[in-house]
């Protein structure tokens, strides 16, 4: 400025200088900070761009890999995902630094803070949403699992537990279980279906069980329909095929008799037409049974053999004797064996004729003990008879039986040979002989454990002690006291009667024709001896018309086929038709007629083995006969031999006058009543046993506890709730389960309950639970959690130690369980325990 310029002139144009100056300097830093937050802009947007890129990478890594944001596991991890973002949130936090313009600065410095807040909240919602994704496909594929497997439980809880874990929402969740619930309901159907079909073409029988116990009502109805229908043709084709014309039959049996007389021997006694038939209905081989008996018959006929004159003679009998037994299959038929075993014992009745004393094989092995020389047989019928299993002990016993039987073989077989090489042997060789034939056979049919250290020879020495030890072993030899001559007559008288009684027999062609064909309605029921039960006024006329027990023979549908089903009581009230116990006959029936359960039915004579011709006397009317014993009896009988057949006859008048047999042969050539007319005297008695159990069910019990009381109908709730208290009465149901889970007639058990407990009145009841009376070893009544507990053990001891002990009547059971004058019984009540039980019993019953 000039020189001269002083005082205010001098302050106005430094003032505008520094004006000038400022300007300049406020355009130089605008244009630096234009520069600077163009380049922090760039910076912002790069840095954004590289997290969403890195992360959108590392979110696609496998779970676990070190740069992942989830673990091992699949979860999702905050703390990975804020270290990735750390160095970017670092650069960001330049962002504003340089700008000299302080408002521009903290701008920048914000839209840095809200960027980085920005890509946070992007991080953490792109983590979230792949981690909810990553769920819902593991969710899915559980469900998926869950439905191949049907386990629908887990199905629905995987589907309330992705609802709240955030997987899927509440919306999907529902109709996720809704689509399952769908796939679950045709899954079963067609599992139920498959399982359904599947039955019924492996046992229509039992399928048709089933289906009436409402195990497949759960199918839809149209498969069920067609469920039945197919099971309805499969029954039709196993059932019996329809009867046959009255010639049909006649020509049918002809011819089987024919064939049976090529192969029994000359003579043939109802005994053996009884074995030939079995073989003839086993396809030609001899039943195991029948091979039992045939071994029997064989050593009772040897055991009868008489004394020989000579040699000749010996030879002579034995030929007829092989020739006989070896076409009924004894010894398999080997008549070398049978010869060498004939000649043995003939050659040992001229030997005791002489004086000469010989063991009886026999005899021998009859006085050796069971458990001596055939252990694992005896211990397996030891076995039963502790566990009280009837059909177990008939099982075992047959066991045994057999081995005993070939046993016997081998030993008079080998016996035989020995002997001939052996004549001067000594009574106690001989026997020690026979003990080693039987100690060898027995071990090669594995009676013995540990056989390979087993020695023989020490085996025939321990069964020669049990022997010796055996009580009142008698004489085992041949020859008993007496004389030479006494021997042989006896021995040949023996003989003589022996073949009298060997009568020969051919069975008649009979053939009973049907009855007329009756429409009748069908039910179930349960609890009751399997067959068919009719109203009490039916029974009697079947029975009146048919014989003993009469048989019905439905037809179902437009079927021929038929099923037979014999016809074991009755029932008294409303007319209700046939009702069928039993799934074997019940279900089945029902199943054929169909859902009205309607079927045309024939009764006719009950098709009984060996019957040729049914009774004709009315057994529903039967007079009643007391015994000694205060039992009764309706069907005494005995079976008499005419004019080749066997009848079976009762000794019974029909005022009720016990006959003599020879009586009751002149009633029957007078009047021509009998029981049954049959092809032997075994199928006779079997019948007549059968007889008096169905006249024993048919009749009221005549004795107090002289009923059996197994197989008997067992009493309605209706019928229980009036005799039952009302203390008892709510226990029923536990009466019946227990009843049912042990084999145990329910109505027993609540007879024996009334009378122990007063009907529910007494301390034991009230204070012990305690509903049986039960009172072990005199120390009063025992004490139970539950009323239910001590039925269901009393029923449980019923079964194993009372009724499995053949002990099945009130009379019987009480003469073990209430003994009169027992120790715990101080006040005598047990004399009572019969005559209360009873009359209980017959209440419920009636």
């Amino acid at each position: 400025m000039p020189r001269d310029v002083t005082g205010d002139a001098l302050r106005r144009g430094v003032a505008q200088v520094g004006q000038n100056i400022d300007g300049v300097f406020r355009e130089m830093v605008e244009v630096e900070d234009s520069t600077k937050q163009f380049e922090q802009e760039r910076i912002l947007m790069q840095t954004q761009d590289e997290v969403g890129s890195e992360a959108r990478r590392r979110l696609q890594l496998p779970d676990g890999d070190p740069e992942a944001f989830f673990d091992e596991r699949g979860n999702f991890s905050e703390k990975a995902l804020k270290n990735f973002a750390a160095p970017y949130l670092k650069r960001l936090q330049g962002i504003g630094s340089g700008i000299l313009d302080p408002d521009l600065a903290r701008k920048m410095r914000f839209k840095a803070s809200v960027a980085g807040d920005k890509m946070l909240n992007d991080l953490f919602d792109s983590g979230k949403d792949v981690a909810r994704k990553k769920q819902e496909t593991a969710l899915n594929s559980s469900l998926k699992l869950a439905e191949e497997t049907n386990n629908w439980g887990w199905y629905e809880d995987l589907v309330h537990e992705g609802v709240r874990a955030g997987a899927i929402d509440f919306a999907k969740g529902q109709l996720l279980i809704v689509q399952g619930r769908k796939s679950r309901y045709a899954n079963e159907q067609e599992n139920l279906k498959t399982a359904l079909f599947s039955s019924a073409a492996a046992d229509p029988v039992r399928t048709a069980a089933a289906i009436n116990k409402g195990l497949y009502d759960n199918l839809n109805p149209i498969d069920l329909d067609r469920a039945k229908r197919e099971v309805r043709s499969r029954l039709s084709d196993v059932a019996t095929p329809a009867p046959l014309t009255a010639e049909d039959r006649r020509n049918i049996q002809k011819k089987n008799i024919d064939a049976l007389k090529k192969q029994l021997p000359n003579g043939a006694t109802e005994q053996m037409w009884k074995w030939a038939r079995n073989a003839q209905k086993n396809g030609g081989r001899i039943t195991e049974q029948d091979k039992v008996e045939i071994r029997g018959a064989f050593s009772m006929e040897l055991d009868k053999l008489p004394v020989p004159k000579d040699r000749d003679e010996a030879r002579q009998i034995a030929s007829r004797v092989v020739q006989k037994w070896a076409k009924l299959g004894a010894y398999d038929g080997n008549e070398e064996y049978i010869r060498a075993v004939v000649m043995d014992k003939l050659d040992s009745r001229m030997d005791a004729a002489k004086g000469a004393r010989r063991n009886d094989i026999g005899l021998v092995l009859r006085h050796i003990p069971d458990d001596a020389y055939i252990p694992n047989r005896s211990a397996s019928v030891e076995e039963a008879y502790r566990k009280g299993d009837k059909k177990k002990i008939q099982e075992k016993e047959a066991a045994r039986n057999l081995v005993e039987s070939q046993i016997e073989e081998h030993v008079r077989v080998q016996m035989a040979y020995w002997r001939e090489r052996n004549p001067e042997a000594s009574i106690h060789d001989d026997r020690m002989q026979i003990f080693l034939l039987a100690a060898e056979k027995a071990r090669d049919l594995n009676e013995y454990n540990q056989q390979k250290n087993l020695s023989i020879v020490e085996k025939s020495r321990e069964i020669s002690r049990a022997f010796d030890s055996e009580a009142q072993v008698g004489d085992t030899r041949e020859q008993a006291l007496g004389s030479g001559k006494d021997f042989i007559d006896r021995k040949n008288k023996e003989w003589k009667d022996y073949q009298e009684k060997q009568v020969p027999y051919t069975p008649q062609v009979e053939v009973v024709k049907d009855s007329a064909p009756l429409a009748v309605s069908m039910s179930f029921v349960t609890g009751r001896r399997a067959g068919a039960y009719v109203p009490k006024e039916m029974y009697q006329k079947l029975v009146q018309k048919y014989g003993s027990r009469p048989c019905l023979k439905a037809t179902m549908d437009q079927s021929k086929a038929y099923n037979e089903v014999p016809v074991v009581g009755f029932y008294e009230g409303p007319n209700r038709g046939i009702e069928f116990s039993g799934d074997e006959y019940g279900n089945r029936l029902i199943m054929l007629a169909g859902d009205k359960g309607n079927a045309t039915v024939r009764f006719a004579p009950e098709e009984v083995p060996g019957m040729i011709e049914p009774g004709n006397i009315d057994l529903s009317s039967r007079p009643v006969v007391r015994n000694s014993d205060g039992s009764i009896s309706t069907v005494r009988s005995i079976s008499v031999e005419m004019d080749g057949k066997e009848y079976l006859i009762p000794t019974v008048s029909e005022n009720g006058k016990v006959l003599s047999d020879d009586d009751a042969v002149k009633q029957f050539k007078k009047t021509g009543k009998h029981l049954g007319v049959f092809d032997s005297p075994e199928d006779a008695t079997a019948y007549a046993r059968q007889l008096h159990e169905d006249q024993e069910s048919f009749y009221a019990p005549q004795r107090q506890g002289a009923i059996n009381v197994l197989n008997q109908p067992v009493s309605s709730p209706q019928k229980a709730a009036q005799v039952l208290s009302p203390a008892l009465q709510q226990y029923e149901p536990a009466f019946r389960r227990a009843g049912e889970r042990y084999g145990v007639d329910p109505d027993l058990l609540m007879a024996i309950a009334i009378h122990e407990t007063g009907n529910g009145t007494s301390s034991a009841f009230r204070n012990k639970k305690n509903a049986m009376g039960v009172s072990p070893n005199g120390g009063g009544p025992r004490s139970f959690e539950t009323v239910e507990a001590g039925i269901d053990y009393m029923a449980r001891q019923l079964a194993r130690n009372y009724l499995g002990q053949g002990l099945t009547t009130i009379e019987a059971i009480g003469k073990k369980y209430a003994p009169p004058g027992a120790s715990n019984d101080p006040k005598g009540l047990n004399s009572h325990w019969v005559k209360g039980v009873s009359e209980y019993y017959f209440q419920l019953k009636a």
